[in-house]
């Protein structure tokens, strides 16, 4: 690699860094400031509730899935082998 790649490449990690650094400042500046409300006392607007509702039953449904079965998995691997070893 020559020197000027080399530079060149430094030149742009700096702006990426500062680049972040700005973002997160300002995300931060405005979540300290009150712009955006981020209380849970005001309810969620129409679509977001809809993909709520849309979502809660196939989570659900999958949590139990994976617990039953996690359930089974550790019943057999607590019961004694009843196959002799000889």
């Amino acid at each position: 690699m020559s020197r000027e790649s080399k530079e060149s490449d430094v030149t742009v990690l700096k702006a990426f860094a500062i680049a972040v650094a700005v973002i997160l400042s300002g995300a931060l500046g405005v979540m300290y400031a009150g712009v955006y409300n981020m209380a849970a006392d005001e309810p969620h607007w129409g679509v977001t509730e809809r993909f709520i509702e849309a979502q809660s039953i196939p989570t659900s449904s999958l949590a139990l899935t994976v617990t039953l079965t996690l359930a089974r998995w550790v019943r057999r691997a607590r019961r004694p082998s009843t196959r002799s070893r000889a």
